[in-house]
């Protein structure tokens, strides 16, 4: 064989395997996240166990993170509205010109959503960071600074 050829058939070869496992991975990790989704008891219960055993929670300060994330989902789930996003897109462009007063009817029906669900989610976040202890808010804040949120 010549020279270039062998080289070029290894790396065609590998690259290759190397695109079918990445596609891999990239199809079960979409799909941890649907089932995520699909069950969301079950990941607020996994949540709850690996924050509680991180922070070192007790008992109240467990129900008071489960509260929280319970408010969280109602809020995700009242952004979300009863109908599927897309089909709201479709109807915004159906006609020849942009349906302008749809689009602030479904802006209008996010915010409603927020006003109502926000001040019960900030209780929750209120109610679960008052019961932490000065140890437990330190490592939040730590947390959050290794998140990358500014001073």
């Amino acid at each position: 064989m010549r020279l270039w050829f062998r080289p070029a058939f290894a790396g065609a070869f590998f690259g290759g395997l190397h695109g079918f496992g990445r596609h891999g991975w990239h199809a079960r990790w979409h799909r941890h996240q649907a089932a995520r989704w699909r069950d969301p008891a079950a990941w607020q219960q996994r949540a709850v166990q690996r924050v509680g055993d991180r922070l070192g929670l007790d008992e109240a300060q467990r129900e008071a993170f489960a509260a929280l994330l319970q408010r969280l989902h109602a809020q995700r789930e009242a952004l979300r509205g009863a109908s599927d996003w897309r089909l709201d897109l479709r109807s915004l462009v159906q006609d020849d010109t942009f349906d302008r007063w749809r689009a602030e009817d479904l802006l209008h029906a996010r915010v409603q959503a927020l006003r109502e669900q926000g001040p019960q989610v900030i209780a929750a976040l209120a109610g679960f960071y008052d019961r932490l202890d000065a140890r437990q808010q330190q490592a939040v804040r730590q947390w959050l600074d290794r998140w990358g949120l500014p001073h």
